[in-house]
């Protein structure tokens, strides 16, 4: 039996509804907005507006969540230069690269970047709104139960009103502002500690700088009916 080469492109796996995700993230300019707002070295491969589009795909996939360290596998059978720039390839998708990124992201303004990213869609597909919603919750950030070189050690509470009940575990707060169509238009973390009220206050504000105030309705749960915000 002779066994012939066959010259065939490398089979191409990735799921559609991701694929159809990170191409609205790009032919919208989603990635162009965040990476503007970077000045950036040219030795780096994976850029912020890059690495969202990456999280984005992978969290419209059936996979579930990974950890950042995961992602890379979920594109293995992609064509990753296609997908993230031509500097682009499997190892360049690792958790280092996310995490950095996650930090230059974080470092910036990230109110307005989401709000600058919410108006390009809402002017793309006409989805003007004077109507907002603003909720809060509160999530764990990490797995750590116990110091394992200090057995008899107490352990502290690091906020007390973990939603998820790890009282134990490091826990942020986070904003969401959404309009009457349900798209995302602000979101800003928190130490676990803030109080909802302040968090009302900042979204208000934040509102009332974008929008005209006597056209707006703001809807909330009854915390933001406080003094102060009244």
């Amino acid at each position: 039996m002779s066994l012939r080469r066959l010259d065939r492109k490398p089979t191409v796996k990735v799921q559609a509804a991701s694929v159809l995700a990170m191409a609205l993230f790009e032919q919208k300019g989603l990635r162009e907005i965040i990476d503007s707002v970077f000045s950036l070295d040219k030795r780096i491969k994976l850029t912020p507006g890059n690495a969202v589009k990456a999280m984005v795909g992978h969290m419209l996939s059936a996979e579930g969540r990974r950890p950042l360290f995961g992602i890379q596998d979920f594109f293995v059978q992609t064509p990753t230069q296609q997908l993230f720039g031509s500097k682009v390839d499997i190892p360049a998708l690792g958790a280092t690269a996310f995490s950095r990124n996650l930090d230059r992201l974080f470092a910036k303004d990230l109110g307005e970047l989401t709000y600058g990213c919410y108006l390009r869609l809402a002017e793309e597909y006409g989805m003007a709104s004077n109507m907002f919603n603003v909720d809060m919750t509160n999530f764990s950030v990490t797995g750590l139960n116990e110091y394992p070189d200090l057995a008899e050690a107490a352990f502290p509470e690091r906020c007390g009103h973990a939603k998820d009940g790890h009282n134990e575990r490091l826990v942020y707060s986070l904003l969401t502002v959404t309009d009457e169509n349900g798209a995302v238009c602000y979101e800003k973390p928190y130490d676990g500690a803030t109080a909802d009220s302040e968090m009302d206050r900042h979204a208000i504000e934040f509102l009332s700088s974008k929008t005209d105030p006597s056209q707006t309705t703001i809807v909330a749960d009854c915390k933001i009916v406080t003094a102060p915000l009244v």
